[in-house]
C-alpha cells in the first residue's frame, strides 16, 4: 500500500473549542483504491464541549458517528510496550 504525505486543512478557522477537518486528496485517492467510496466526503470534528466533556464525531452523508469522553474520570494508563526501557 503507499503512503501519501499528509495534506490534511481544516474546513475554516475553526474556534477556541471545535475543529472540524475534512477528508484530503490524498485519503480520497486511498479510500477510493481500496473500495471505500463512501469515505470520501468524511468529515472529522473534535470539539471541547466544556471543561469536563469531549467529543470526537465523524460525519459524511447519510451518517454521522459521535463518541463523547467524560474528562472528569481518569483513566489507567494502558502497560508500557513489550521491550520498554526507562
Amino acid at each position: 500500500m503507499k503512503t501519501a504525505a499528509p495534506t490534511s486543512q481544516t474546513a475554516d478557522k475553526g474556534s477556541s473549542h471545535q475543529q472540524a477537518f475534512p477528508v484530503d486528496q490524498a485519503s480520497q485517492a486511498l479510500f477510493r483504491e481500496h473500495g471505500l467510496a463512501a469515505s470520501v466526503d468524511n468529515v472529522w470534528t473534535l470539539t471541547f464541549i466544556d471543561e469536563s466533556e469531549f467529543s470526537y464525531k465523524l460525519t459524511r452523508p447519510n451518517r454521522e458517528f459521535e463518541i463523547r469522553f467524560d474528562l472528569t474520570e481518569p483513566v489507567e494508563l494502558p502497560p508500557k510496550a513489550w521491550g520498554y526501557q526507562e
